[in-house]
């Protein structure tokens, strides 16, 4: 019989992961979009903001934020700037390279943050390591922290923080996530 091998984001093609991504967070319905998303630009080298109606380019950058985030952990802000930098043209002058907006990227990070999965197969537990009450995943070592009074202050969404080293990190439901998505955009290709 044959093997099957899993297929991870690293086994197709970026653009079309990045695409399939986007249309699954907004079917999703989790991400928020602030209000002014019309007006603002992504970066100070752009004229104008993003003109596409249905605004999947920014669900696009939420989901190339995942993307990049799932090869490499431990990315922050300030790199993800100069990632999605360009050059500035500065009419007859010559153009200069400019970091796009940390203030979008940031924002992006933080719905990808808050996104929540409903699983059945969350359970109340004690951490070892801060020896509050918190929200477990069954098989999961990452957890939710609580206030001192047990009360749940967020769940495990896409993205984490890291927490050595500073920058975020893609958790298990976000990785789990991806490479289902990315396994259907391999077998949609065969």
């Amino acid at each position: 019989h044959k093997m099957s091998k899993g297929i991870t984001v690293k086994d197709v093609n970026s653009h079309e992961f990045v695409t399939s991504y986007a249309a699954h967070l907004k079917k999703q319905g989790k991400i928020q979009l602030p209000e002014l998303v019309d007006l603002m630009k992504t970066g100070p080298f752009k004229e104008l903001a993003p003109y596409n109606e249905d605004w999947l380019e920014a669900f696009g950058t939420i989901a190339s934020l995942a993307r990049r985030l799932y090869i490499r952990k431990g990315t922050g802000v300030g790199a993800f700037g100069k990632v999605y930098g360009d050059k500035k043209r500065r009419g007859t002058l010559p153009g200069h390279f400019c970091k796009a907006s940390r203030g979008v990227i940031r924002g992006c990070l933080i719905q990808l943050e808050k996104v929540r999965f409903s699983s059945p197969h969350i359970l109340r537990r004690t951490c070892g390591a801060c020896s509050l009450h918190s929200l477990w995943q069954a098989g999961s070592r990452e957890h939710s922290r609580c206030s001192s009074d047990g009360a749940v202050v967020e769940q495990i969404g896409v993205v984490s923080k890291c927490e050595k080293g500073g920058g975020r990190e893609i958790s298990l439901q976000g990785r789990q996530d991806c490479d289902r998505i990315a396994t259907e955009v391999y077998n949609s290709k065969q």
